[in-house]
């Protein structure tokens, strides 16, 4: 009974012990967050519905969805990359804007891109592993996205070895052959595998346009130190092209991306299986 009761002890003591230390390296507590714990780079996905005239963009309304690669420099400035979808219209460009986060852990920031001529207005919330919830609150669009952090040392084509689940939708607005006559919504999921050396194979049921089809596909693959990922799907109806980023390690790693050729407003997400 006392080398029981002695042996409880010891691992009582040794919990303990280790309570501060799970503290200590726990970063996101509820009701004491700050602009500090905002700091370094994020991957964002976002998806949109624009109310305004934009250049060279369908009529409004009309989808939107954007890839960026964000760095918070834990001081409140932040400024980075995206690629935007606007209606099927490409658009790449940069930012630069601040931030600030409450004790709360609401987050608002103000973003300014020299290539829109726009500035764009975002208030949203942190959650547990520092991730980003936010939406649009300027009166041209109605959208939210979501931030997360990018794996600590980087990224590369090893990065991506496995099995993985794959999910999207959007909307086509240009005309492909031996699709129906746009705009038209369209969603699929799948399944793929990659090798780690820039190859992805896969199979996906898509929905375009009330038409549910299989395929299979393939996928050449870059990955940037940065975790920045771009990719080739050849399918059955034609080569497609994505731009996104790489965030989370682990069970938790995920590709968020959109596709990149005129015409297309889609988002993917591939997550870990």
């Amino acid at each position: 009974m006392i080398i029981r009761r002695l042996a409880w002890l010891l691992i009582l003591g040794a919990l303990l012990v280790s309570l501060p230390v799970l503290a200590a390296t726990d970063e996101f507590v509820p009701g004491k967050c700050s602009q500090a714990m905002l700091k370094g780079r994020y991957g964002v996905i976002e998806q949109a519905t624009v109310l305004a005239p934009l250049p060279g963009a369908p009529a409004p309304p009309f989808a939107a969805v954007n890839s960026v690669l964000a760095n918070y420099d834990g001081a409140g400035n932040v400024s980075g990359t995206y690629t935007s979808s606007f209606g099927g219209l490409i658009v790449p460009g940069t930012f630069s804007g601040t931030y600030t986060v409450a004790s709360d852990c609401t987050y608002t920031d103000q973003l300014t891109s020299p290539q829109l001529g726009l500035v764009a207005h975002h208030t949203g919330t942190i959650t547990a592993g520092l991730q980003v919830n936010a939406m649009y609150t300027d009166s041209m669009m109605v959208g939210w996205g979501t931030g997360k952090r990018i794996p600590a040392g980087g990224c590369s084509p090893a990065t991506l070895q496995g099995a993985y689940g794959l999910q999207g939708q959007g909307t086509v607005y240009g005309a492909t052959p031996g699709l129906p006559p746009p705009p038209f919504p369209g969603a699929h999921i799948g399944v793929l595998t990659a090798d780690g050396a820039g190859n992805m194979t896969g199979s996906d049921t898509m929905m375009l346009d009330g038409v549910v089809m299989p395929d299979i596909f393939t996928v050449a693959y870059t990955v940037r130190p940065n975790c920045a990922y771009t990719s080739t799907i050849t399918t059955s109806i034609g080569v497609f092209h994505e731009t996104g980023v790489i965030t989370g390690t682990g069970k938790l790693l995920e590709i968020n991306k959109i596709m990149t050729d005129p015409g297309m407003v889609w988002v993917d997400t591939v997550r870990v299986q």
